[in-house]
């Protein structure tokens, strides 16, 4: 599933607008604007970027990566696992 397949996905929504309403001050619809026409590599590289800042900033720790996987993963495929797996030790 690419990003904008999972964005278009109704269940994916209602997960996501049931979440916090604001993240990093920005509600869902902002988000999905932001990031809706970016490539792979292009989320892939902002995802390190603001998880590095995060890390600094101490608001990320490997249990909450962890967490992250576990909410995520159950909407992907086998192969989209294993690189957000992969992503993640990278992040970790």
């Amino acid at each position: 599933m690419n990003f904008e397949d999972f964005c278009k996905n109704e269940d994916n929504i209602k997960k996501a607008k049931t979440m916090e309403n604001k993240i990093h001050g920005n509600s869902y619809d902002e988000l999905l604007n932001k990031y809706k026409n970016k490539s792979s590599e292009e989320l892939y590289s902002e995802l390190i970027k603001v998880a590095g800042e995060q890390k600094a900033k101490g608001n990320l720790s490997k249990s909450q990566l962890n967490n992250i996987y576990n909410t995520i993963s159950p909407l992907m495929n086998e192969k989209e696992k294993e690189n957000l797996k992969k992503l993640i030790e990278i992040i970790g």
